[in-house]
């Protein structure tokens, strides 16, 4: 079994997700993960000095169609005019 696999494995597994994971799982950059943590849309669980992403609230925020990842709308974030 290959490292990338384990990695994978690793990341569909597990309940918590760091910065870095999170952007590969869901194929952002980790600039737009940290803006959605400081715009509160995600919300972010130290430990150890680690911020880590609940994987399900994160998959909630995205539709993966394809492969490609896009953003949910939602009231609650959508703007008004």
């Amino acid at each position: 079994m290959s490292t990338q696999s384990i990695e994978k494995n690793d990341l569909q597994e597990s309940r918590f997700v760091t910065v870095a994971e999170a952007q590969k799982l869901v194929r952002c950059s980790e600039a737009t993960i940290r803006r959605l943590l400081t715009k509160k849309q995600l919300q972010r669980h130290k430990c150890f000095g680690r911020t880590l992403i609940d994987r399900s609230e994160l998959l909630s925020l995205v539709h993966i169609d394809n492969g490609n990842a896009k953003p949910v709308t939602s009231a609650r974030r959508r703007k008004t005019a």
